[in-house]
């Protein structure tokens, strides 16, 4: 009813998103930005919903347009690493999440990421790190204490392998995958020498 209404398209478009509706919301957000181009959440809201269906060069020029706009908005740089992660980016998604990770280090989830990032580059060590701060924040997420383990083993640390998983089993004792990761490790280290 007000096309030039900038406030009603984004708060449209952000209620639309909180509901998962992120197709639906497209046309409010774009508008939104049609209507302030200068403004950065506008482009970031507007980029997660293109994220979220997959229209992943959009997104990530959104992102990059936001963060140009403004240079410290955390929340679009974290979603530009997962956008350029999602197209199969890994390095530019690593290199988003290291200089997120330097303004908001204490982000699990950022931590997890990059994480997971070195692992499918095969720079497992470098994981560590990351998953290591991933647990200090969140210690009774025994996923990431799993996850945290098979870094390890896959790093050919077996002892720090077998006390992951061990504090994963404390914290889950129905943990299976913890169990199986560990009746491994602890197979591979009875056959070292």
């Amino acid at each position: 009813k007000y096309p030039a209404d900038f406030v009603a398209h984004f708060n449209l478009g952000a209620a639309l998103q909180a509901l998962g509706k992120h197709q639906e919301a497209l046309p409010y957000l774009s508008q939104a930005v049609r209507i302030r181009p200068a403004n950065a959440t506008a482009r970031n809201n507007l980029a997660v919903s293109l994220l979220v269906e997959e229209r992943f060069d959009e997104a990530i020029r959104e992102f990059r347009e936001s963060l140009r706009l403004d240079p410290g908005y955390h929340n679009a740089r974290f979603n530009l690493a997962r956008a350029l992660s999602a197209k199969g980016d890994p390095t530019g998604a690593l290199d988003e999440f290291l200089i997120y990770l330097k303004a908001v280090p204490e982000d699990v989830e950022a931590h997890e990421f990059t994480a997971r990032i070195y692992v499918s580059m095969g720079k497992v060590v470098e994981s560590l790190p990351h998953f290591r701060k991933a647990v200090e924040l969140q210690p009774n997420d025994t996923s990431l204490q799993t996850n945290l383990g098979v870094a390890f083993a896959m790093a050919g640390d077996l002892p720090a392998a077998v006390t992951a998983f061990e504090s994963a089993l404390k914290a889950d004792p129905s943990n299976q995958t913890a169990k199986e990761n560990l009746a491994r490790a602890r197979l591979s280290l009875q056959k070292k020498p």
